[in-house]
């Protein structure tokens, strides 16, 4: 083989070795962000989870105590605690997802106003660039119709033109006095 071969060979290969490195990295990168996130899902589901147990506890610790003070009323109470808190968790998810369904509806209506807003000055905008154009073209046929009033209005300090004329030879005795 050449080495004109060899190094388009080698050429081919590195530039195969850079791409295989750069799809790694770019593979890489998004597996950090995705094992990130699951972290902080992680994180989050154990908060959530850790907070419910102590809601569970502090309810079987009001249970107990029911228990204790009203021994019949055992199982309406444990029903109604069940229930107070599903309807507690009903509540606030209800309340949280009309909160949502709000605040995307506010989204949705200030991109529509930004967008009308938007369109609207694009049209002033077209009807003043118009308007510019049309005064323009008034300005310029005006000045082309009337004639140039710079030379005839205008009062200057300079004094006006004067003829360079010389004297005429036969007409005025010059003496030829020598000069001292």
């Amino acid at each position: 083989m050449s080495t004109n071969t060899v190094q388009k060979e080698l050429d081919s290969v590195k530039q195969e070795w850079e791409s295989l490195k750069s799809t790694s990295s770019e593979k890489e990168e998004r597996s950090k962000q995705m094992l990130k996130s699951a972290r902080l899902k992680i994180i989050q589901l154990n908060d959530a989870n850790a907070n419910l147990n102590q809601q569970l506890t502090e309810l079987n610790q009001r249970v107990e105590a029911m228990e204790m003070n009203k021994g019949t009323h055992t199982a309406s109470v444990l029903f109604w605690i069940s229930e107070e808190g599903s309807s507690r968790f009903t509540a606030l998810r209800s309340q949280y997802e009309g909160k949502i369904a709000r605040l995307e509806k506010e989204r949705s209506e200030e991109e529509r106003e930004h967008a009308a807003e938007k369109e609207r000055i694009s049209r002033e905008n077209e009807m003043l660039m118009q308007k510019v154009s049309l005064l323009q073209r008034a300005l310029e046929n005006k000045q082309g119709s009337k004639p140039s009033a710079s030379s005839s209005d205008k009062v200057s300090s300079e004094p006006p033109p004067t003829a360079n004329i010389k004297p005429m030879a036969g007409s005025s005795p010059v003496s030829t006095k020598p000069q001292q």
